[in-house]
């Protein structure tokens, strides 16, 4: 089962999951070094609506704090994708480098949080902790979403340039109430 997401549709289980023990972590934390396999990648290109995903690897630290209330994910997510160039069509290559950071907690904020109550979250503040669910984190979400995060969402070839299409020499002719208007007198406007 799905969760839904605010519309009602249910969303689109992760192609990728990784989940990782947090409960007996060390002080000084674990080093988990992910690498999709060529499977695992085509399913999150597919996911991300990417044209291709040739590499997605992590290196991640996982590591308690503030008295083993809290864990810290921190570390790089390295991929290699191919998106189409919004101008020419063509497909556009490029290499994503993101920083993690993402802090997970064993209570929730909805547990701490009484029923009713309003919940106040500062924009340009830090954000909540993200729960750990069953003694897990999932790495294999933190990576997803960090790719998610650092894809251009409008690739553009090197050197493509957008143009506006030239000016119509008269606006009122072609406006949406001379189109309105031409319906009422039954002529057309001229473009």
């Amino acid at each position: 089962m799905t969760d839904p997401d605010l519309t009602g549709a249910p969303e689109a289980p992760l192609p990728f999951t990784h989940p990782y023990p947090v409960e007996r972590l060390p002080g000084e934390g674990r080093v988990v070094k992910l690498a999709l396999s060529t499977d695992e990648c085509a399913a999150v290109a597919r996911y991300l609506s990417l044209d291709g995903l040739t590499r997605l690897n992590a290196k991640l630290t996982v590591k308690p704090f503030a008295g083993g209330e809290l864990v810290r994910v921190t570390g790089t997510v390295d991929a290699h994708v191919t998106q189409t160039c919004g101008v020419t069509l063509v497909p556009v290559e490029s290499d994503i480098n993101e920083e993690v950071e993402r802090v997970f907690s064993f209570n929730s904020v909805a547990e701490e949080v009484s029923p009713g109550a309003e919940l106040e979250l500062e924009p340009d503040g830090a954000e909540p902790p993200e729960p750990i669910i069953d003694g897990h984190v999932d790495l294999g979400a933190v990576v997803v979403e960090q790719l998610a995060l650092g894809i251009d969402p409008f690739p553009r070839a090197p050197g493509a340039e957008f143009t506006l299409p030239a000016a119509v020499s008269d606006p009122a002719q072609t406006s949406p109430f001379a189109v309105l208007s031409s319906l009422r007198t039954g002529k057309m406007p001229k473009s």
